[in-house]
Order: structure tokens, then C-alpha cells, then sequence
């Protein structure tokens, strides 16, 4: 009896490690250096208004996370900026895919007059009490370009 008790007990042992593993590993985690970084920079020049520099800086967070709605959102912009409606509606299509993957809040935002408004500052950690999410704004952008390109 004591023999079959055993594999039963280090089954039971394991099953309840890997759930709370998978559980802990399902919470939001804080955004990384790679990304935020160039997130963070490229909003900063962006504000500034050199659009060049800071589009370079969100194609670095696109090159290592390709449906990163931040860089996309603000890639939009700067592409609406550019006259390219169409690649602007590409980014904020890409941006919308996968939008639930990202909690974080959006702690400052740039927004053309008649244009588009970029979030390019993300709160680096999840939270659910600062600013709004990332999806409205670029719901927000996505009905603004719908609008423009009717007229």
C-alpha cells in the first residue's frame, strides 16, 4: 500500500507545483528594458517633434515584438503624419490583434492637431488604476483615419 501511495503523493506534489507555476506565470509581468526603453525614447522624441528618430526607436520595439500596439499606435500616427493613411490603418489593424496581451496603462500621450494620438508612454508595470488602456486609444485612432478617409 505504501508503494502505491507514493507515485499518487509525488503526483499530487507535482500537479500543484506546475498550477502554481502556470499561475504565476499568467500574471501580467513588467514590461522589459528592450522594449520599453525604445518605447520611452521614441515618445520623448516624439513630443519633441522629430518624427525620424522616433520612428526609428518604434521599429526597434516592432522588430523584437511585432504586435506591440504602442509602437504600432504611434507608428500610425507618424505614418498619418506622412500623408500614408492606409500604412496608418495597417499599423493600427496590427496594433488591435493582440491588444488584450497588453494591461498596461498609458501614462502620456501626443495627439496632432486633426490627427492621431500617439501612447507611447506605457506604465512600465501592469496596473489597472492609471490612464486608459492602449485598446481605446487606438479604437479612438482607428475612427478618426475611418473618418478622414470617407471625406
Amino acid at each position: 500500500m505504501l508503494k502505491v501511495r507514493m507515485p499518487v503523493l509525488a503526483l499530487i506534489v507535482l500537479i500543484t507545483f506546475f498550477v502554481g507555476v502556470a499561475a504565476v506565470l499568467a500574471q501580467p509581468q513588467p514590461m522589459t528594458e528592450d522594449i520599453y526603453t525604445p518605447l520611452s525614447q521614441g515618445y520623448d522624441l516624439m513630443s519633441k517633434g522629430n518624427y525620424k528618430l522616433a520612428k526609428v526607436e518604434f521599429e526597434k520595439v516592432i522588430k523584437a515584438d511585432p504586435y506591440n500596439p504602442y509602437a504600432n499606435n504611434n507608428l500610425a500616427a507618424i505614418a498619418e503624419r506622412e500623408g500614408q493613411p492606409q500604412v496608418a490603418l495597417s499599423y493600427l489593424k496590427t496594433a488591435m490583434e493582440k491588444v488584450d496581451k497588453y494591461p498596461y496603462k498609458v501614462t502620456s500621450q501626443v495627439c496632432f492637431p486633426g490627427g492621431l494620438c500617439t501612447a507611447v508612454k506605457p506604465v512600465k508595470e501592469y496596473t489597472t488604476t492609471t490612464g486608459p488602456s492602449i485598446a481605446a486609444v487606438i479604437g479612438d485612432n482607428i475612427a478618426k483615419l475611418s473618418k478622414k478617409e470617407k471625406k
